[in-house]
């Protein structure tokens, strides 16, 4: 989203696939991974079987995370740490979260979670907010009932205003 928007971090417009993970093969000098390091990053090419890529668009890979796993992390913790960006939340402030069991979703949730913020958070069927573990403390609603977001908004804000709203709601429910 932010390459086609013209809003990738290193002011590239790149080409799609820009993610990817693998095995450091050479590093410079100065480098904080050394070769044989697993990491994943944004870099230009990554459909491509060897690349070259500035330190800072690359991370160690955690070892709970595969390859696969890893090469998705940085496009959807970019976007979701962008928009929450531009919003500035606060701590204590009120977010709603639209499409909270997504990837962009999730990853706006662990986000407002660190900052203390309370989170209001949707998702469409009752087994998707299974994914929801962080929001214990926060408020869940359906993404497909305005009744039942207003019901929970209520709850959450307590006549206060919604700091920010982020959405990744599909097809044609999208309520304002």
């Amino acid at each position: 989203v932010l390459n086609v928007l013209g809003l990738d971090p290193s002011g590239d417009l790149r080409p799609l696939g820009a993610e990817g993970a693998g095995i450091v093969r050479r590093a410079g000098s100065t480098a904080l991974l050394r070769a044989g390091a697993r990491v994943f990053g944004l870099a230009t090419g990554c459909a491509m079987r060897l690349i070259r890529q500035a330190g800072r668009y690359r991370a160690a890979v955690p070892r709970v995370l595969d390859f696969e796993q890893a090469a998705t992390l940085p496009v959807v913790w970019t976007t979701a740490h962008f928009c929450l960006c531009e919003a500035r939340p606060a701590c204590g402030s009120a977010a709603l979260l639209h499409s909270v069991s997504g990837a962009v979703g999730l990853s706006a949730l662990e986000y407002t979670c660190w900052i203390r913020a309370a989170v209001l958070g949707t998702a469409g069927n009752r087994h998707k907010h299974a994914f929801c573990v962080p929001m214990r403390r926060h408020a869940r609603a359906s993404s497909r009932s305005p009744q039942a977001l207003a019901h929970a908004a209520g709850r959450l804000l307590r006549g206060h205003r919604l700091r920010l709203a982020l959405t990744a709601l599909s097809k044609d429910f999208q309520p304002v």
